[in-house]
């Protein structure tokens, strides 16, 4: 065999291996992936389809946790999603506004931390699971640019990547940023599982059940705290400040309405946020939303409820979540007629 002959075979068969890489990392996901991606396959189908129904909830996990859309008076899909942020947020947005038909109201629900940092989360689960497209993380680059916000440059995804050749390598799903999930997934030890959690999901129209952690109370720590209540200072960064404002504007220029709503912490959480920080959150969902058509604030003020509804301080467990879902589906009936109208989340000793 000449050397040309060989080097031909040899670059064959690389380049077959590759491909076949390529197709099982973009083709079989369900199989090795964590248990987010199934998650996010139901919610990104629900918005594929259409199927989203009248009430549209946007956020991040809290929202996720909290809200039932089969409690709600009208169609709807929760679409919050966790470890992510306003930037996502965005995008779900605007690929729901494609709808011939899309929501008539979104409930927009984001925690304190959501706003004040862009983690991993915009390429480990928004690109690598197919919710942002190359295109959206060069107009996420290209916007924090033009904000003089280098969060983005700060974030390592443990790859050794950065810039346009990250975003390139996610958003093509290369075989190399799947290589840690397949290879402790041993490539198809997660698909029945993954299948379970996807169905699941699909079923409850987006709403995601947190159970409680058999160990909480083992430590002495009877009511867990949570991660909001580290914040030292509440200073949202340029590049969620943005897209905050962006979802809103997209919203109400489509005629869609809007309601800014807190999803409540575990009353042991707000006791330990820090001072300031629940005022300066209030305030600046104020200024995100003033003056914007169709957008309603009913974000005045950070609520907090029993915390045997939490899971870990931060996210209802589904006594909580039924319980708060029947108190919103009374603003949403309310709604219905009158967006604007103020609705009370605060914990009553009614409920």
């Amino acid at each position: 065999m000449t050397p040309r002959r060989y080097t031909l075979i040899v670059l064959a068969v690389a380049t077959l291996g590759l491909a076949a890489a390529w197709l099982f990392a973009n083709r079989l996901g369900m199989a090795f992936l964590e248990s987010g991606y199934p998650i996010v396959v139901a919610k990104h189908a629900v918005v594929a389809h259409c199927q989203a129904g009248e009430v549209a909830i946007l956020g991040d996990s809290r929202a996720e946790a909290a809200v039932i859309p089969a409690e709600l008076p009208l169609p709807a899909a929760n679409l919050a999603l966790g470890a992510t942020g306003p930037v996502e947020s965005y995008f779900t947005a605007r690929a729901l506004l494609r709808c011939p038909q899309p929501p008539k109201l979104v409930i927009y629900a984001h925690s304190i931390e959501a706003f004040q940092t862009v983690g991993q989360g915009i390429w480990q689960r928004g690109a690598r699971f197919g919710l942002l497209s190359f295109t959206d993380l060069r107009d996420i680059a290209a916007t924090a640019a033009t904000l003089h916000d280098t969060t983005l440059d700060q974030i390592s995804t443990n790859d050794g990547l950065s810039g346009i050749l990250r975003d390139l390598a996610y958003s093509t799903g290369f075989p190399s940023v799947f290589l840690p999930s397949a290879l402790q997934a041993r490539l198809f030890g997660r698909w029945q599982s993954n299948l379970r959690v996807r169905d699941a999901v699909s079923t409850a129209r987006g709403h995601v059940v947190y159970p409680d952690d058999p160990s909480a109370g083992a430590t002495g720590h009877d009511a867990p705290i949570g991660r909001d209540a580290t914040i030292g200072r509440f200073a949202p960064i340029p590049l969620e400040t943005h897209y905050t404002k962006a979802t809103f504007a997209l919203l109400s220029q489509a005629g869609v309405d809007t309601v800014v709503i807190p999803i409540p912490l575990a009353r042991a959480t707000l006791a330990a946020l820090q001072p300031g920080v629940a005022a300066a959150t209030v305030a600046f969902i104020a200024d995100q939303t003033h003056g914007i058509p169709h957008v309603s604030d009913d974000f005045t003020a950070v609520i907090a409820w029993p915390d045997r509804y939490f899971v870990d301080g931060s996210h209802m467990n589904k006594a909580g979540a039924t319980l708060f879902s029947r108190r919103l589906a009374a603003c949403v009936t309310t709604w219905r007629s009158t967006p604007a109208a103020p609705c009370d989340l605060a914990w009553q000793d009614g409920d």
